[in-house]
């Protein structure tokens, strides 16, 4: 599975709120931890394991938010 932004995890600040989301599915999290971990399961299994996905909150669109390199 192609990285849809880059190799590694996203931080998306709104406001006054920061959250995390996986630099090759898109999920959000409101932690870094579990947004690494679902990059690592994604970057080597090549999908989503349901068990890390069922802890995001939503989803990015690419172009809806301006995002920074965390990792």
């Amino acid at each position: 599975m192609p990285a849809l932004f880059f190799d590694g995890v996203l931080r998306i600040k709104i406001r006054e709120s920061t959250f995390y989301a996986c630099g090759y599915c898109g999920l959000i999290y409101e932690d870094k931890e579990t947004a690494t971990r679902c990059a690592e399961f994604c970057r080597k299994h090549g999908g989503c394991s349901i068990e890390i996905e069922e802890l995001s909150i939503g989803r990015i669109e690419p172009a809806s938010f301006r995002l920074t390199k965390t990792i």
